[in-house]
């Protein structure tokens, strides 16, 4: 455990540490921040949180309760998990590196899935139990991905598919009224997705709620009926921060 860290630095091989007594050591290595922006589940073993442990947050000022955005302005939280609920972060540190928070939540019977994008370097989240998780973010640069869809045509419709929702355009007066409707018929079902849907009159624009969250699959635009198409642009890659975590947990007396 890292008691105390004087300097953080990103070299070309991974992200190193300076402890207050001590030479540099990694944190993370290139292979393992590699693992991070695929995914892979990282997750080791589970230690014990004592119960002064458990309650060095709730004896904490100032905790704030959660229900599934973590606001990294704040230092220390709480969850009751009553629901199936995703963790996602806001407001990431801009300029300060290695700032760390702590969570104390509770799954219950629900799954709690944490951001996606967190390294588990210790431990997993256990039902019925009191989870102490501590969060460090070490590289807080991060974008929301975005794919502008622009419809070209005078009749017709056309399949759209941005992440798992499947959505049909129709041509209907003129290109901006049609992309008026589909926005107006449809933002509720992606916005269910955690993705925005806008128009600017020629193009519709699909942004991600969170940062760090790339859509599932690529989006596409196929024309289903007389002329009605057009093409998927990239605008911006999904970017996710860098943020490790440990969790320790505390069984709940029966």
């Amino acid at each position: 455990m890292i008691k105390k860290i004087i300097d953080v630095r990103l070299l070309n091989d991974g992200i190193q540490y300076l402890p207050f007594k001590g030479n540099w050591k990694y944190l993370l290595t290139k292979e393992k921040i590699d693992a991070i922006n695929s995914n892979t589940d990282l997750s080791e073993s589970n230690p014990v949180a004592s119960k002064q442990d458990v309650e060095y947050i709730t004896n904490k000022n100032i905790v704030q309760s959660i229900n599934s955005n973590i606001d990294w302005n704040y230092n220390y939280f709480t969850k009751e998990v009553e629901e199936n609920t995703r963790l996602f972060d806001i407001n990431l540190p801009s300029t300060v590196i290695g700032k760390t928070i702590k969570l104390l939540v509770n799954p219950n019977s629900a799954i709690l899935n944490l951001p996606s994008y967190w390294e588990i370097l210790e431990g997993e989240l256990q039902a019925q139990s009191n989870n102490l998780i501590e969060a460090t973010c070490f590289n807080p640069i991060s974008a929301k991905q975005v794919d502008t869809i622009t419809v070209t045509g005078t009749l017709g419709t056309a399949t759209i598919t941005v992440g798992s929702v499947e959505k049909v355009v129709t041509f209907d007066t003129d290109i901006a009224t049609s992309l008026a409707s589909f926005v107006e018929d449809n933002e509720a079902d992606y916005l269910a997705e955690k993705i925005v849907v806008t128009t600017n009159g020629v193009s519709l624009i699909f942004t991600s709620l969170y940062a760090g969250y790339p859509f599932d699959g690529t989006s596409t635009i196929e024309n289903t009926t007389e002329d009605l198409t057009g093409s998927v642009v990239n605008t911006t890659d999904n970017v996710s921060p860098v943020i490790v975590a440990t969790i320790k947990y505390k069984v709940l007396a029966t």
